[in-house]
Order: structure tokens, then C-alpha cells, then sequence
């Protein structure tokens, strides 16, 4: 399971997980994202691009590694046919700012309004992600007031990114 907090300085999220949660978080994401058929698109898609590649270079091991006891006693881990030797699970995390992953999340909104046909309730894609950012907006709560972190979540459900003609 990913989990996400906010850095020691408040200055961005700390990201954490397993190999298998990266994996899959960042197919889910890719799935989304298509080339741009304007310069603005492709803008918006390069900007997710650079949060994947934290994320691919995180499970691949160039940032942050720990080992974690896995807590479980050898009566389970005959039962689950593990190992008596395993005793620790491997995380990794990476640090990302906080303004760059919450204009991910607005970014994301409008690729995956492009694949609504494709999504519903079910969608296994969309729900993964959508559960990555709801734990990244949950963090928030750390340092903003509920009547901030209120305006926060409007502004991001309200917000759409469009192109301006000038």
C-alpha cells in the first residue's frame, strides 16, 4: 500500500511503497496519457511524465530504499509457505513537491475525461490513481486547517485546464 506524508519541511509529499504498488500506480497513470494533439497537451503530458519518472526510478531503486520487518510469526509464515528466513519487506520512497503533484492531479483530471467512455465505477485504472491522490490530499491535513484543506478539495474538483488565446 502507498502511503504518503509530508516531507520534514513541509516543502513536499513523501511517497512510499512497494515494488508491486509503483508498478501498477505508474501503468495506471500511462494508461491515461496520450500524445498531445497541441503544444498545450503535450506540455500537460511531459509534466505527468516527470512524475512517473521519480516514481520508475523509485521501484527501480536510484532513490530511497528501506527495509521494513514484515512482523510475521513463524506459525504464519509456515501457513503463508514463506520462508522462516524472510524477516523484512523492501520500501522505497522518493520526495516530490507539493505544487507539482497537486497540478498533477488537476493535469490528470483532464486526460482522464478524455478516456470517460472507458471509465467507470470499475475501472480498475481510474480508481487506483484516484486513490493515490486522495491519500495526497489527505497529507494536506497535516498543515492546513479543515476549512483550508475544504477549499483546497473545491478548488481541485471545480478546476479544468484549458488553453488561453492570446
Amino acid at each position: 500500500m502507498i502511503k504518503v506524508k509530508l516531507t520534514e519541511n513541509y516543502t513536499g509529499f513523501n511517497i512510499e511503497g512497494t515494488y508491486d504498488d509503483f508498478y501498477e500506480l505508474y501503468d495506471c497513470i500511462d494508461y491515461f496519457l496520450e500524445e498531445g494533439k497541441n503544444e498545450l497537451e503535450e506540455d500537460m503530458r511531459l509534466h505527468i511524465l516527470g512524475f512517473l519518472y521519480d516514481l520508475r526510478h523509485a521501484y527501480q531503486g536510484d532513490r530511497a530504499i528501506k527495509a521494513v520487518d514484515n512482523a510475521l510469526t513463524d506459525e504464519q509464515k509456515k501457513y503463508y509457505k514463506i520462508n522462516k528466513s524472510v524477516k523484512q519487506d523492501i520500501f522505497y520512497s522518493f520526495n516530490y513537491l507539493i505544487p507539482d503533484l497537486l497540478l498533477d492531479i488537476l493535469l490528470f483530471k483532464n486526460f482522464a475525461k478524455k478516456k470517460r467512455k472507458e471509465i467507470n465505477e470499475y475501472s480498475m485504472e481510474y480508481n487506483t490513481v484516484m486513490a493515490f491522490y486522495s491519500k495526497v490530499i489527505k497529507a494536506l491535513e497535516e498543515i492546513l486547517t479543515p476549512t483550508q484543506l475544504k477549499k483546497v478539495k473545491k478548488l481541485i474538483m471545480d478546476s479544468t485546464v484549458f488553453a488561453k488565446s492570446y
